[in-house]
């Protein structure tokens, strides 16, 4: 019975939204259907602790987020007679311009070879020997942690931004420089060792897709080509997590049969943990602002809490799941908590679910922003932005989503006044010659 009402609400909540979105991957769409993934770890969870009732909580969660987007669709879509199908992006459009497009070189050469720099000094961890911790070694290659976060970051953010920029000049030279990120993109992300590279990969092209108001279909889904692209992501996430030695993984049967569980089971579990388990997390201090105040001493050396040491979130749950002593000596093993989880830390599962309201709101701001981007620049900004809170709301870490991503754009936007300024020279050299 509980199987049959768990199916039939995930299913209502999947034509639900496809009805609302006319049957497009949107952002939203896709976010959705990876909280669906957790429900179903919920579930699993449920039945081994004999427990019937915490699927229903991160149900409710699901169901709020949902709310929450469409109701500021309602409320903006009246107030503003927003229509997305007319809306396409306001971009500024522009002949074709050599000092522009020689800008737009330089400042994507740069972004490459940061990345270039972060794998050549902290190293390649697909070809690691203890892959399952190098892919996580964002500050290996030292300069204060900048080459390894614009690989997070800033790699993502130029090819939205190419994208903009082919929308906006849409010739044979923007075109070039889209197909050059979008290798340089696909290359770094399968060299990073991470068994989702090629699933990511294919969530921020259809992200891209949608910024651009040229959304996908559902039913481009089952084409050859989608259905062949998402065999390989399967495949090639089973070659990477066999070489995980923590796993100990044998043959494929274990190898698939651990994928699946990382989709639902193991993606819900830290989640699953908090909500169950709330009384051992009670604390006199705020668990967002010991978030705050330890990234803010691991990355600008400021102490806000005196003697008292501070962890993340992340930490703290998997120190607590995994029996680690808490230590930054020792390695932590990466656990996705989820925006909702974190939440209800701090505010309660009502909290929660307002908060949840609150950022289902702030998604659809984001998207419609990005939809009316006028520049590559602003559009780029907001759509990493906008991805990054797809990425917190799975995985948490709202504190560390907001400094890094904050932090990237400010250091890309002077990246792009340096670009501009070696382009003028160049052009205005070449102009003299």
């Amino acid at each position: 019975m509980g199987q049959i009402l768990v199916l039939l609400c995930i299913s209502l909540l999947i034509i639900f939204s496809l009805i609302l979105e006319k049957n497009k991957l949107t952002p939203f769409f896709i976010t959705l259907l990876s909280t669906i993934q957790i429900l179903l770890g919920y579930y699993y969870l449920d039945l081994l602790s004999l427990n019937n009732s915490s699927w229903m909580i991160y149900l409710g969660n699901i169901i709020i987020f949902i709310l929450g987007y469409f109701s500021f669709r309602f409320i903006l879509g009246t107030n503003m007679k927003l229509n997305i199908e007319e809306i396409g992006n306001d971009l500024t459009k522009t002949g074709f311009n050599v000092k522009d497009h020689t800008t737009h070189i330089i400042f994507v050469t740069i972004i490459i070879m940061f990345t270039m720099y972060h794998f050549i000094v902290g190293g390649i961890p697909i070809l690691s020997n203890s892959i399952e911790v190098d892919r996580f070694a964002f500050s290996s290659s030292g300069l204060f942690g900048i080459p390894g976060r614009i690989f997070l970051f800033g790699l993502p953010f130029i090819l939205i931004y190419v994208s903009y920029y082919d929308k906006q000049i849409n010739n044979s030279y923007s075109k070039k420089l889209k197909v050059i990120v979008w290798i340089a993109f696909i290359l770094f992300k399968l060299l990073s060792g991470f068994k989702g590279a090629i699933l990511d990969i294919i969530i921020l092209f259809v992200f891209i897709k949608a910024f651009l108001n040229q959304p996908l279909k559902v039913k481009n889904i089952f084409t050859f080509r989608s259905v062949l692209l998402l065999f390989s992501g399967v495949i090639f996430a089973a070659f990477i997590s066999s070489f995980y030695s923590s796993l100990s993984l044998n043959g494929l049967e274990d190898i698939f049969r651990y994928l699946l569980a990382r989709l639902t089971q193991i993606a819900a579990e830290a989640s699953y943990y908090v909500i169950n388990n709330l009384h051992f997390f009670e604390s006199p201090y705020s668990y967002q602002y010991n978030d705050f105040a330890y990234f803010i001493n691991k990355y600008f050396h400021i102490q806000m809490t005196g003697d008292r040491e501070v962890f993340p979130i992340d930490k703290i749950v998997s120190s607590m799941l995994n029996n680690t002593p808490l230590s930054e000596y020792n390695f932590i093993v990466p656990v996705t908590v989820g925006a909702f989880a974190g939440l209800v830390l701090d505010f309660g599962i009502i909290g929660g679910y307002f908060g949840m309201f609150l950022i289902g709101s702030i998604y659809y701001y984001l998207f419609i922003n990005c939809l009316k981007a006028k520049s590559p620049f602003k559009g780029a900004s907001l759509g990493i932005i906008l991805y990054q809170f797809h990425v917190y709301i799975l995985n948490g870490g709202l504190v560390y989503t907001l400094i890094n991503t904050s932090v990237i754009i400010l250091f890309l936007f002077m990246l792009k006044i340096l670009s501009q300024i070696i382009a003028h020279i160049i052009i205005g050299a070449a102009r003299k010659s």
